[in-house]
């Protein structure tokens, strides 16, 4: 019957257009998944690259004040060096003392002293009191 296989072939057809479409439908399906993949891959790339310039613009600003820091820091010490310097000093205090550093009292010593502190059996004399070459210690 002729008819019947033109029908036939008709729906043979009719199912593989169908076939198509669907595979058509989903190919189209996966493709827009994989563009709205990729627009979210780009925005993260944009929003990193955007992190990365702030990064090495802060890294920039460090690296920039740690030069400045580095150059005060120089600065200061030429400066110290040509001013008085600190061990100097101290050794001319304790030259004026006549002490060690070691003391545990800076008190005034003075050669032409005896050895012997003043003593009060009561109370300890006024500054007033005490004579220009008198040391006193406290008791």
């Amino acid at each position: 019957d002729p008819l019947w296989k033109v029908r036939r072939s008709q729906k043979l057809d009719m199912s593989a257009r169908l076939e198509l479409q669907s595979a058509l439908e989903a190919e189209l399906k996966a493709k827009q998944m994989v563009q709205e993949e990729l627009r979210k891959v780009k925005a993260a790339n944009i929003n990193l690259e955007s992190k990365l310039k702030e990064s090495e613009e802060k890294r920039r600003d460090v690296v920039e004040q740690v030069e400045n820091l580095k150059k005060e820091v120089e600065e200061s010490r030429s400066r110290s060096d040509k001013g008085l310097k600190l061990p100097d000093f101290q050794d001319s205090i304790f030259d004026y003392f006549n002490t060690s550093p070691l003391a545990p009292d800076l008190t005034f010593r003075t050669a032409d002293l005896d050895s012997t502190p003043v003593k009060s059996d009561t109370t300890p004399p006024s500054p007033c009191s005490a004579s220009e070459n008198e040391v006193i210690y406290p008791q």
